[in-house]
């Protein structure tokens, strides 16, 4: 299977799971909400190998939080290892991240492809404090992916750390032409005017 990312909407965690869900991703209930994780990056690149996860569930959830964590490291200034989660802390980040992983495992997805991808001026810095600039680890990740981007002027956080972490960790861009099967939607808390505020993911096969 193909996943096709359209993103033009902005992209976060939490919209990407939602479009999975819609695509028919079965999820336990409760989702792991109730668990706490470690803050430290070092330690929680330690739970996550220490996890029962499913092998390729696995794989794909450390290669999401290393990305993660060197990119919020960089932007910091700290060692990697060292970055200690605040804004990325909250259960909910790491359902978003498990759930998506969890979804390319049930689809059998092979291949990741996303169009070009928006970027604000608008980010939430660890202290909680809004900062009326491109998100400087969003920024980074797509870059360093060399994937697509597109800079909005308003400010507003089209792309999250989380939505771009797992777009650089599995997509990228200019794909074949597609026969598309299925597509699910997802909205998040991302809010713009004049933003469709949809996520679309479509499954498909080449055409």
């Amino acid at each position: 299977m193909i996943l096709y990312i359209d993103a033009s909407a902005g992209v976060s965690g939490d919209m990407l799971l939602a479009a999975m869900r819609d695509l028919g991703l079965p999820l336990p209930r409760g989702g792991g909400g109730n668990l706490v994780f470690p803050d430290l990056a070092g330690d929680r690149i330690r739970w996550i190998r220490q996890s029962r996860l499913e092998p390729s569930i696995k794989k794909n959830l450390l290669r999401v939080w290393v990305l993660l964590s060197q990119a919020e490291g960089e932007s910091h200034g700290c060692p990697w290892r060292q970055v200690r989660f605040r804004q990325l802390s909250r259960p909910e980040t790491m359902k978003n991240l498990l759930g998506f992983c969890a979804g390319l495992s049930y689809f059998q997805v092979r291949k990741v492809y996303t169009g070009p991808i928006p970027l604000g001026k608008l980010w939430r810095d660890h202290s909680g404090r809004l900062r009326r600039e491109p998100g400087p680890t969003a920024s980074l990740l797509l870059a360093r992916a060399r994937l697509p981007v597109i800079h909005r002027e308003d400010p507003f956080e089209w792309t999250t750390p989380t939505g771009a972490a797992l777009l650089a960790a599995f997509a990228v861009p200019n794909p074949p032409p597609l026969r598309v099967l299925r597509i699910g939607e997802g909205t998040g808390r991302l809010r713009s005017p004049g933003s469709p505020k949809r996520l679309r993911l479509l499954l498909a096969r080449l055409a």
